[in-house]
């Protein structure tokens, strides 16, 4: 694609300045849902690709800065009466990844709803927001640059891609509203519920390269974007 991944264009300050202005990063948002909506909905009948990696390198940025999903390597079909108890061997971003996968195997539409719910709060502000959002300091996630170049960010617009981002990421994957939703939220024509909780954090046992006996070394993820 003409403009890289966004991790490209994130890893570039100049380029990050002069392509991803304010309107720019929430068509990309938009049309990242849109994306999910056609996996999750609409690419084949009476069943569900869920993608199981969605994350800053996996999306793909054409000349006109529309996003584009890749990477299908280890998307799954899922029937719908099963898309919530089928597992599979756990794999995926670590920071993107839902805890249910980690610490269960257990992949379905949610979990991909949760990694969407991280990858907008970096597309907004590259920093923890769990904590702005509950002080109400909302105008302190957006990334400063845009701040420096003069954007003009509605607060109702910038509330409302924070709250539906924290919905996204919320623990318990029944608390997180599915793709339908989240893209009548961004097209304004859902009213969004309140997070329940801050967004997931999970212990999991994970195994060392160098230990060859079997056992696990305890490491805690967290959901957290690097500013």
């Amino acid at each position: 694609m003409e403009n890289g991944s966004l991790d490209d264009v994130f890893s570039d300050p100049e380029r990050k300045s002069r392509l991803l202005d304010w309107s720019t990063r929430l068509r990309v948002i938009d049309s990242i849902a849109q994306g999910l909506l056609y996996l999750h909905r609409l690419a084949k009948q009476n069943t569900c690709i869920v993608h199981r990696d969605i994350k800053v390198n996996n999306i793909l940025l054409d000349a006109s800065m529309n996003a584009k999903i890749s990477d299908f390597g280890i998307a799954k079909i899922f029937c719908p009466n099963l898309m919530e108890s089928a597992t599979t061997k756990g794999c995926g971003s670590f920071g993107y990844i839902a805890p249910e996968v980690l610490l269960t195997g257990t992949f379905s539409d949610k979990s991909d709803v949760y990694s969407l719910g991280v990858l907008i709060l970096e597309i907004i502000s590259g920093t923890k927001a769990w904590q702005l959002w509950d002080a109400q300091r909302y105008k302190d996630l957006v990334d400063r640059s845009l701040i420096s170049a003069g954007e003009n960010i509605e607060d109702a617009v910038l509330i409302r891609y924070v709250q539906m981002a924290l919905l996204c990421v919320q623990a318990n994957p029944e608390h997180r509203p599915n793709i339908d939703k989240i893209v009548a939220m961004l097209s304004n024509t859902e009213a969004l519920d309140v997070p329940k909780e801050p967004p997931a954090y999970y212990n999991v046992q994970v195994p060392t390269s160098s230990n060859h006996s079997g056992a696990v070394t305890p490491t805690m993820f967290y959901t957290s974007i690097s500013s």
